[in-house]
């Protein structure tokens, strides 16, 4: 049984059995929102790959983790995630809430979290459980006081933003160590 310790790596895992689940290709990329919006342009120029970019889960950085308060838990987090398709800029915000979020993100969001609880890195047991602010975003962009005033990716895209996602990861070696003696 490898170990998987790095939050990078178990979000990583988590979307691919999200993935699994729901028979799609969603792709992940996790790193700051401009070195995402920067590596998104240059798959955009990769035939083979622009097609693949979306739907997307992108989990944002800096991570802030809280550490020592358990010697079970390694370390508490609050992520900070989108969950993405690409859209049109005709579309009205009725026409996304049909083509993009009820067929598409919903189902993507709902499995994700379950993924998360059902994956064994996180103490958080039950999806209803899960703390965290969800924004659904149409029109993805930086916000300002009517509208958005500006775009965070090249891409028009709409997503579910999901902030300060609480969670707290299990200690791996303590994982690992109990299911040696079980």
């Amino acid at each position: 049984m490898s170990v998987v310790s790095y939050i990078y790596d178990q979000m990583e895992a988590i979307v691919t059995d999200t993935a699994t689940a729901l028979s799609l290709d969603i792709a992940y990329l996790w790193g700051h929102p401009l070195e995402i919006s920067e590596r998104l342009d240059q798959l955009a120029k990769m035939p083979a790959k622009a097609a693949k970019k979306y739907p997307l889960v992108c989990l944002f950085t800096d991570i802030p983790e809280t550490r020592g308060a358990d010697v079970k838990i390694e370390a508490e987090v609050k992520l900070h995630l989108i969950i993405a398709v690409s859209t049109l800029a005709r579309y009205t915000t009725q026409e996304r809430f049909t083509l993009n979020f009820e067929p598409k993100l919903y189902p993507i969001y709902e499995e994700l979290l379950k993924q998360i609880c059902w994956s064994g890195y996180y103490a958080e047991g039950y999806p209803a459980k899960l703390q965290h602010t969800k924004t659904d975003r149409f029109r993805y962009g930086k916000t300002g006081i009517y509208a958005n005033t500006g775009e965070i990716f090249k891409d028009r895209i709409d997503c579910i933003e999901i902030e300060n996602l609480q969670l707290s990861m299990i200690h791996q070696e303590c994982k690992l160590t109990s299911n040696l003696t079980t």
